[in-house]
């Protein structure tokens, strides 16, 4: 159970340094050199996330790779939503006091 939870974290934090870092434009690139849909996905968090889990499938069931599917995902929410807050506090910060 416990490298089923570390693995979905392990995935969801993947997709994200695949999908919106500078370090996973590589991939976006050649993502987008391959098929233009493909390149759609590739800057999609949640479209990768279930590639990155099927990249980890041979060592989990098929049961198990659905559970790793919704905790990347849910990984991937996190994430997106705690820079969420980090751009808006420092839009908060930023703003001048008239």
């Amino acid at each position: 159970m416990k490298a089923l939870i570390v693995g979905g974290m392990a995935a969801g934090a993947l997709t994200v340094l695949f999908c919106s870092s500078h370090i996973g434009g590589y991939f976006r690139r050649a993502a987008e050199k391959l098929h233009p849909v493909a390149g759609q996905l590739a800057n999609c968090c949640f479209c990768t996330s279930w590639w990155v889990s099927i990249a980890m499938l041979n060592q989990f069931t098929v049961r198990e790779w659905a559970a790793t599917v919704a905790i990347a995902n849910f990984t991937v929410l996190l994430i997106h939503l705690g820079i969420a807050t980090v751009d808006a506090d420092e839009e908060d910060s930023n703003a001048e006091v008239v």
